[in-house]
């Protein structure tokens, strides 16, 4: 069923389409005699035989009429009704076509097996819109394509933009990261500069307070020493005092005067109104006396001794 012989199937498609189909329809008869000889020449008849009895072969003639009666009738039916299920778009997919042949198959063998015939294949091939629904197509397509065209531009421009997102993500991660392990740097050096100062302010203060202590007690060491002196010498001076208040002072006072006199020298000027010549004796402690002629005189009257 071809276009040439404007033989072909006529569809009005599920959306309202027209559509022209060109199919080829394969059958064989089943050649039992009992089914040629009580179906097939009962129900087709023998309206061919006439035309065909020159060539001898009177009963294939006669079986030919079964193309007219049964195969292109049904076939055509079956092929409307079961491709007029397709949408416009879906008669663009060979898958949806080679569907619906299989289908077209099945139920051709279902109505015609009974008479005789079986369906070996349908075959769909080349088919036409009417030129204004091919247009129409054509601009669906084209307005699909672009639609495609600008999804999967949306799609890319998102995936773009998720992957910009995931690598600012992880760069502001790193960001953060990396102003926490300076934060944290900094937190454990001004604590460890907080515990170096701490330590040594009471490094300091022990030191301080044992060189305070040290003081304290040479202090104390050198007041204890200085009123123990002060308390000795008090004690001295007290012992002297009453050693000086008796005869002991008396004495030391001569010795004094003896270490004073010891190396004196005793000058006079000669003074008198006579020539005699006059001694001095001067007695020692232990009653020996000892003349020493001195250059003085004594004045026996009317003067005075130097």
């Amino acid at each position: 069923m071809r276009s040439e012989g404007n033989e072909d199937v006529r569809i009005k498609t599920r959306d309202g389409a027209d559509v022209r189909l060109d199919v080829e329809v394969n059958y064989r008869l089943l050649l039992e005699e009992a089914v040629i000889r009580d179906r097939v020449i009962p129900e087709s008849g023998i309206d061919k035989i006439a035309d065909s009895r020159r060539s001898g072969n009177r009963s294939m003639d006669a079986l030919e009429a079964y193309q007219h009666k049964w195969i292109r009738d049904y076939s055509r039916s079956i092929v409307r009704y079961i491709f007029g299920q397709l949408s416009t778009e879906e008669f663009y997919e060979s898958s949806k076509r080679t569907e619906k042949a299989r289908e077209s198959e099945k139920e051709l063998n279902r109505l015609l097996h009974p008479h005789g015939i079986e369906v070996l294949k349908v075959v769909p091939d080349k088919f036409r819109f009417y030129e204004e629904y091919e247009r129409k197509i054509r601009e669906k397509k084209e307005a699909n394509q672009e639609a495609q065209k600008q999804q999967d531009l949306a799609r890319a421009a998102l995936q773009d933009q998720k992957r910009q997102e995931v690598e600012a993500t992880k760069t502001a991660e790193v960001e953060i990261e990396r102003i926490k392990g300076t934060l944290e740097r900094d937190r454990i050096e001004a604590e460890s500069e907080a515990i170096k100062i701490r330590k040594t302010a009471e490094a300091y203060a022990i030191k301080t307070k044992i060189e305070a202590e040290a003081l304290f007690y040479q202090a104390e060491r050198e007041a204890k020493g200085t009123l123990v002196k002060a308390k000795a010498e008090a004690e001295a001076l007290q012992n002297l005092v009453t050693a000086l208040a008796g005869e002991g002072g008396r004495n030391l006072v001569l010795r004094e005067l003896a270490d004073k006199l010891k190396n004196a020298s005793i000058e006079g000027v000669p003074y008198a109104t006579n020539a005699l010549v006059q001694k001095v004796s001067v007695d020692s402690k232990d009653g020996d006396t000892k003349g020493r002629d001195i250059g003085a005189t004594r004045a026996t009257t009317g003067g005075s001794d130097r």
